[in-house]
Order: structure tokens, then C-alpha cells, then sequence
């Protein structure tokens, strides 16, 4: 699904022909992509998660051919996505693929577990600043955002899981 995402916020309106959506009247815009996959992202310590999601947001820095050298996830993250914006003209796309998987990974051990949702809630954090940046944050994962409490200081997050009801605000549960 996140391909997909990805794929129509990167303008390709080719690769979507004989579906709904490329008869509709989405303007397939390009946009920037900033994906990261969560499950990929080693993890058995905190610094080891700092360590790899700094690692991962530098190759996207090198890529664009960026030139700053921050070594904190979310100092790096923030200035990622501000320039990205800047750059292309074009406010960012965030693909988040299973936030939570730092912290699931280490249920048997509460410390370590604590520890990754520490530094994943200073990384997410920096998405309620950057929403001038940010055209859209689309984040999976298997536990609810509120009893993760990664989000606390986010308000605008609308929470989409598949049930029969319609989608709502985290806020209003």
C-alpha cells in the first residue's frame, strides 16, 4: 500500500492506468517522499535506533545532494524535510511503514522497550512542527497511536484502521 502511496505522490499517473484513480480528478502532483520502513531499521538498543535512523535519513540527504551533517534523527529528519520543501516546491509526503516495531520488538524487556519509544517519540515529534512542510504523514503499524503515546503532542492525526466505522480523530476517543 505504501508503494502506491508513494507512487501517486510521485507523480505517476502511468503506472495507475485501468484504476479509479487515474480517471479521477487527482492532479498527480510530484511531490517528495520521504519513506521509512521501521522493520529495517536495527533496533536492539536505543542508540543502535538513533544510530540507524540517522544512517537511513543521511543516504536521502547525500541523494538530494544536501550538505548538512546533523547527527540526531530528529535534528536531521526536521532539516530533511524543510529542505526537501524548498527544493521541489512541493510540500513533503511521510511514509512510515510499522512505527511501532521498536517497541514491540522488545516487550519482553520493558527497559529497552521504554528506551526505543523515547527516541522514537523525539523523532515523530518533529511532524507537528513541520506541517507547513508536510503535505500528508501516513504511518503504519499494529498498535493504536494513542496507547503508544509516540504521538502525544500531535492533534491532527485522523486514525484510518480498517473497521466499519468512519475514520475519527484520535483526540475524540
Amino acid at each position: 500500500m505504501l508503494d502506491a502511496i508513494a507512487e501517486a505522490f510521485s507523480g505517476d499517473r502511468e503506472l495507475f492506468k485501468g484504476l479509479w484513480i487515474y480517471n479521477s480528478d487527482y492532479g498527480f502532483e510530484k511531490h517528495p517522499v520521504i519513506r521509512i520502513d521501521m522493520g529495517n531499521i536495527a533496533n536492539k538498543t536505543d542508540e543502535a535506533l538513533e544510530n540507524e535512523l540517522s544512517i537511513e535519513l543521511m543516504k536521502r540527504v547525500r541523494l538530494e545532494g544536501f550538505s548538512f551533517e546533523y547527527k540526531t534523527p530528529p535534528a536531521i529528519f526536521k532539516t530533511l524535510i524543510e529542505e526537501l520543501h524548498i527544493k521541489h516546491g512541493q510540500r513533503v509526503v511521510v511514509l512510515i511503514d510499522e512505527y511501532d516495531k521498536p517497541i514491540l520488538d522488545h516487550l519482553d524487556n520493558p527497559d529497552a522497550s521504554e528506551a526505543n519509544r523515547k527516541v522514537l517519540k523525539s523523532f515523530y515529534g518533529i511532524l507537528k512542527s513541520m506541517d507547513p512542510h508536510i503535505r500528508m504523514a501516513f504511518v503504519t503499524g499494529v498498535s493504536k497511536f494513542s496507547k503508544s503515546s509516540i504521538f502525544s503532542e500531535m492533534n491532527n492525526m485522523m486514525d484510518i484502521t480498517l473497521t466499519k466505522n468512519t475514520p475519527t480523530s484520535v483526540e475524540s476517543k
